[in-house]
């Protein structure tokens, strides 16, 4: 269980910072979403032992979303042994519930298999729609799902990008990018996307998602949680890229990464993986946070996902300013409201800050980092484990 961050306004006496904690504690459930590169079919890759272990390493993480990407079923089978359907199933079985699957197919692969797209949930869905993509080497698409959880709305996405032309993945991202910003503005509730992207952090086609601006400030999870780490997906016998995201995004609600890591990261015979990519992790966290400034009014702040979280010794964190802060505050305090730390008192200028602290001297437990100015205040929960 993980606890939302929640925006406090004007100024609350401890006994209230430790009230909000433990009813955000008692409300909300945390989020799972895993997206993974399934490798399909593929018939030199003895795809049916792989699923076997595909099955039971997704199981095993009790995902309550999953992004699919090479998902395939044998042609006129009638997607009896679709991929998708497959993992719903053996989730079912596992977990039990009612689990949903969706299948968008792009493509015939190696002249015997339908491929596609696919987004397999234990979360209700509400509705669903396909995309097409400007087709490159293979036709693609981008599979949106509306689904209930209880904090609200989700909506969820899966993707597969061009694997060869830049130019294409690039017009394919500004596609996905706007695709999620309109069903963002049609329905309530944050959104997840994930896929393979066939592109590296620093290219172009991320950046879309990633840089500052009105249209992008996605989180993409690995990076928020593991900074400078490279985080590679691909290939899983010798890992040299990161090409698989999880990537979220809202307006005055999203679901923020709480943490991350990477799974089907290990051979199932000492020499074989389940797929050639690792999957990618992620549990969210719904928070209330502006992630688009305010056109006029007070100066605008969001304090950021802290991570390592739980951490030992010390944990970051982020900060955005739209605009320049005059009094702005920042401390890390228990849950009696006591001071254990003073990280910022004075002016900041506008942009991304990060504080650092280290949390030695303090006692194991669940602690608050508060931010407040311009008679606002936001809290994030942290969790210090000896």
């Amino acid at each position: 269980m993980t606890i939302p961050a929640r925006r406090l306004r004007g100024r609350a006496p401890p006994a209230a910072l430790a009230s909000l904690l433990l009813a955000a504690a008692a409300e909300a459930e945390s989020l799972r979403v895993v997206t993974a590169n399934l490798q399909g079919m593929r018939p030199d890759s003895n795809w049916q032992v792989r699923q076997f272990f595909i099955h039971q390493g997704l199981a095993a993480l009790d995902p309550d979303v999953v992004c699919l990407q090479e998902v395939c079923e044998t042609l006129g089978g009638g997607g009896a042994d679709n991929q998708a359907r497959a993992l719903a199933e053996a989730l079912q079985e596992a977990h039990g519930g009612q689990w949903s699957w969706s299948f968008a197919p792009t493509h015939i692969a190696w002249d015997q298999f339908q491929e596609g797209i696919g987004l397999v949930t234990r979360l209700p869905v509400l509705e669903s729609g396909v995309l097409p993509l400007v087709t490159g080497t293979f036709p693609r698409k981008v599979l949106w799902c509306r689904l209930q959880t209880e904090d609200g709305e989700l909506q969820a996405f899966s993707t597969h990008l061009d694997h060869l032309s830049n130019s294409i993945r690039q017009q394919q991202a500004t596609q996905v990018r706007g695709f999620v910003l309109q069903k963002l503005a049609d329905h309530a509730g944050g959104a997840v996307l994930g896929g393979d992207f066939n592109a590296t952090p620093a290219s172009a086609p991320i950046r879309l998602f990633t840089e500052a601006g009105p249209d992008s400030l996605f989180s993409d999870a690995w990076a928020t949680i593991h900074p400078g780490l490279p985080g590679w997906t691909m290939p899983s016998d010798n890992p040299a890229q990161r090409i698989d995201y999880l990537f979220s995004r809202g307006a005055t609600t999203a679901w923020e990464p709480d943490s991350c890591a990477l799974a089907l990261t290990t051979p199932y015979d000492g020499t074989h993986f389940p797929s050639d990519h690792f999957a990618v992790r992620a549990d969210y966290q719904l928070a209330t946070v502006d992630l688009d400034p305010p056109a006029a009014g007070p100066s605008a702040f969001a304090l950021g996902q802290p991570y390592p979280n739980p951490f030992n010794p010390s944990v970051t964190l982020p900060l955005r300013l739209d605009r320049p802060e005059e009094n702005l505050r920042l401390e890390v305090v228990d849950l009696l409201g006591r001071r254990l730390a003073l990280l910022h008192e004075g002016p900041l200028p506008a942009g991304r800050h990060t504080f650092r602290w280290d949390g030695s001297g303090a006692a194991s437990g669940l602690l608050l980092a508060v931010l407040e100015g311009e008679g606002r205040r936001e809290a994030r929960r942290l969790l210090l484990l000896r």
